[in-house]
């Protein structure tokens, strides 16, 4: 199985900003939708992963280093590979960075691959990944929400 294709989908989703201003969510003030990206990769089985990446005006940015830079990278790989692939995508791009649109870009690649890989082995992610305790820690990334 190999990756045939990677897309992305940009979404419009309506928001309704609560009592305090949404500019603390660094968005604008008086925001009225959010804006992310969905991206899905597809095998040459036909099998298809989703994953999603951080928005507002970085959308346009994240997209093209999607379409543009890190699908050359993927299409044609094992998706199985998830590990070995990713820290591939990161080393030829480093030099780019660790942060802002393209580090969003390769986490909406890694989301999708580790969906199919949920799909192939007709598990949940979090079986995969060693999961099944009781507690587990977490934390909110965009706690201003």
């Amino acid at each position: 199985m190999i990756i045939a294709e990677i897309k992305t989908f940009p979404l419009r989703i309506p928001f309704k900003p609560g009592p305090k201003s949404a500019a603390s969510a660094w968005g604008p003030k008086g925001l009225h939708a959010v804006d992310t990206l969905l991206t899905r990769v597809t095998t040459d089985q036909g099998l298809e992963g989703w994953g999603e990446s951080f928005g507002f005006s970085g959308v346009p940015v994240t997209r093209r280093a999607i379409d543009d830079v890190i699908a050359p990278l993927c299409v044609g790989q094992d998706p199985s590979r998830i590990v070995p692939l990713m820290l591939d995508v990161q080393k030829k791009l480093h030099v780019f960075g660790r942060g802002g649109p393209l580090t969003h870009a390769m986490s909406a690649v890694d989301i999708a691959l580790w969906d199919i890989a949920g799909k192939v082995a007709d598990a949940p992610l979090h079986r995969l990944l060693g999961g099944g305790q009781a507690d587990l820690p977490c934390y909110a990334s965009l706690d201003a929400y």
